[in-house]
């Protein structure tokens, strides 16, 4: 049984590898998954904040 930790863990981790990819490659797609995340877990993007600044996405507007 997973719990909602380990669940969270599990987006970090995806969140991670979509932002990975939008600063390596300049990847579109993965810009808007990363987007996406942001947007069901406004939790995060405190979090994430600097980090998606930095690769032009606009926390404060999701």
């Amino acid at each position: 049984m997973t719990t909602a930790i380990d669940d969270m863990e599990a987006v970090r981790e995806q969140l991670d590898k979509a932002l990975g990819y939008v600063d390596a490659f300049g990847c579109c797609t993965h810009r808007g998954i990363a987007v996406e995340i942001l947007r069901r877990y406004p939790q995060l993007r405190s979090e994430y904040m600097s980090v998606a600044g930095e690769l032009g996405i606009d926390v404060d507007r999701l």
